[in-house]
């Protein structure tokens, strides 16, 4: 699983490190790539492994990723090497995984009011939503967006900063408000305007602590469509967007709006393991579709 974060309009910095209330970010952590990707490689679980009779089955199931953290690369089947900017091994947890990928992304979205979009992506069953929204009760277990939240009330000014959150899917090709009051999920219009995608009927809700914002979170991943496949029993059938919006009031009147986009990418399919059929191989098709798709902006992204 990967997980992307790219930057607009990231300025220069003068000093060796940019400092912040109540943190230091060192400068080697930015640097004037706009696109960084860092991936992270699950633990083996007990069903990558039922279908295997041998012991050197298992042993090589187990020696298939080879991750080298201090150099950022992935080794495939002892021959292929992978560069990253960073590369995780199975051992890492949610805390590491956060301050070396996304924890610097939300400081300068909260210091310098700056767009920044972290985005997880992978094969389905590769561990994206546990990463970006956590499992389990235990404080260790908080994904990236649950943290990323605390950061950005953390870092923020409430005498200056208006925070507030959408929550939306792209499910078949077509955006669902995830908040919306209506139960009955009716898709939004997308438009361009000023060279820039607007979203007009999306509702954006005013949060004034943690406990608020994540409140919402929690409300919009019940109304995210999932369903079982081959690979995974809740595999997520949409792209989720969750945006943290801040808007700065300065005493000039003058004011700087940012969007932290924290997404949570469904996973490329195969439909020879997903055994996806009916309704199930339509979304497959489109997930895959829409993910080409960003693959093909990302990289014209990277060669700018």
């Amino acid at each position: 699983m990967a997980v992307n974060a790219t930057i607009d309009n990231m300025p220069e910095k003068d000093k060796d490190t940019t400092e912040s209330r109540g943190s230091i970010v060192p400068k080697a952590l930015w640097t004037s790539k706009q696109v960084k990707v860092n991936i992270r490689c699950r633990p083996i679980l007990p069903s990558d492994t039922e279908n295997l009779t041998s012991y050197n089955d298992t042993t090589h199931a187990e020696r298939a990723v080879d991750v080298n953290e201090p150099e950022g690369q992935v080794i495939v089947a002892l021959d292929k090497t992978f560069q990253f900017d960073v590369a995780f091994d199975g051992d890492a947890g949610q805390d590491a995984v956060y301050r070396s990928s996304v924890a610097p992304l939300v400081q300068h979205f909260v210091d310098d009011c700056i767009n920044c979009s972290i985005m997880a992506y992978g094969q389905t069953g590769s561990g994206k939503t546990h990463t970006m929204m956590g499992g389990g009760d235990d404080t260790d277990s908080r994904g990236m967006i649950p943290r990323a939240i605390e950061d950005v009330f953390a870092g923020s000014n409430p005498t200056t900063d208006f925070i507030s959150v959408s929550f939306f899917e792209i499910y078949n090709e077509k955006l669902y408000d995830l908040l919306a009051k209506d139960k009955m999920k009716v898709p939004l219009m997308l438009r361009e305007e000023n060279h820039r995608f607007q979203i007009p009927y999306l509702s954006m809700h005013d949060v004034s602590d943690v406990s608020s914002a994540l409140q919402y979170l929690e409300k919009g991943n019940k109304t995210r469509t999932t369903a079982s496949t081959g690979q995974n029993e809740t595999s997520s059938r949409s792209h989720a967007l969750f945006r943290i919006h801040l808007r700065r009031n300065f005493e000039t009147d003058t004011r700087n709006q940012a969007l932290l986009n924290l997404v949570d990418l469904a996973g490329s399919e195969s439909v020879r393991k997903t055994e996806a059929a009916g309704e199930r191989l339509n979304e497959g098709s489109n997930i895959n579709k829409g993910l080409l798709a960003l693959g093909n902006c990302i990289a014209d992204i990277c060669q700018r």
